[in-house]
């Protein structure tokens, strides 16, 4: 895995916590999970 890997995870990484820390934006991904990829993610 090459820089752009790992790049990559730390972006994913970030804006996963991102995610966790703000209950706004899970209770929208929530309110939209059953039309939103998303949901896979964020379970």
């Amino acid at each position: 895995m090459g820089f752009g890997g790992v790049y990559a995870l730390w972006s994913f990484r970030n804006l996963y916590l991102t995610y966790i820390a703000n209950p706004y934006v899970l209770a929208q991904l929530r309110r939209n999970d059953s039309e939103s990829p998303i949901s896979l993610f964020f379970p």
